[in-house]
Parts: C-alpha cells; sequence; structure tokens
C-alpha cells in the first residue's frame, strides 16, 4: 500500500516502482503464481510491468539496477538470467557514493558470481 500510495503522489518515483515489482515477484515466487494472484492480485505481467518503468525512469541507479535484478530471477531464474546478469553487470559499473550503495556493490557482485556459476 506505501509503494502505492506513493507513485498516487508521485508516478515518477522510480523506487516506488521498484518496491511494487520487487513485492509483486516475491510473492509469486513465495506463493506461486496462482495463489499470489488470488490472494494478493499479484501477476507476473504486473511485476515486469512495475520493474520496467522503475528502470525506466532511473536507467542509472545502482538501487534500480541491483533490484530489477533480483525481481526478475525471482520470477524465472532461467528465462531471465541474461537480463539479471546484464542489470547486475551494469549496477557493478556504477561507483558507489555512499554505505549503502557500497552494500549493493557488494552483493551485486555476490549475486553475479551465483547466478554465473549456475545458481539462481
Amino acid at each position: 500500500e506505501a509503494a502505492e500510495s506513493a507513485l498516487e503522489l508521485d508516478p515518477n518515483m522510480a523506487l516506488a516502482h521498484l518496491s511494487l515489482g520487487r513485492l509483486r515477484a516475491e510473492l509469486i515466487d513465495a506463493l506461486g503464481p496462482l495463489l499470489a494472484r488470488m490472494i494478493y492480485k499479484a501477476k507476473q505481467k504486473d511485476a515486469i510491468a512495475s520493474l520496467e518503468q522503475a528502470l525506466k525512469l532511473a536507467p542509472h541507479s545502482k538501487s534500480v539496477l541491483h533490484g530489477y535484478a533480483l525481481g526478475i530471477v525471482a520470477l524465472d531464474d532461467d528465462k531471465y538470467r541474461n537480463k539479471a546478469l546484464e542489470m547486475l553487470k551494469r549496477a557493478i559499473d556504477i561507483p558507489a557514493t555512499d554505505a549503502y550503495e557500497q552494500l549493493l556493490h557488494t552483493k551485486s557482485i555476490e549475486i553475479l558470481a551465483d547466478l554465473e556459476a549456475g545458481g539462481g
């Protein structure tokens, strides 16, 4: 609800789109598509649309690139592996400007290595 409220106030808030996309993706991953849709109205197409909108609004954000990768991997790590790898590599290429971004940088490197090794 918070992300949806934020988007009502500012439809161009990339992190709110990212949050909504990640939430939907994680619900689908945890519950399966049918239960996620029935209980939370979470659909894969809506998760992807939210992630894409976040990326469109902030294509050079380490947070958005990292979160986008995690979101699509949650939906289907085999189908979206290459896209996730691309997003993580882009995130790693952006210099960290604070402690939070340094943490994202480190996590992106770890997740990238795991995906490249065939993990999910």
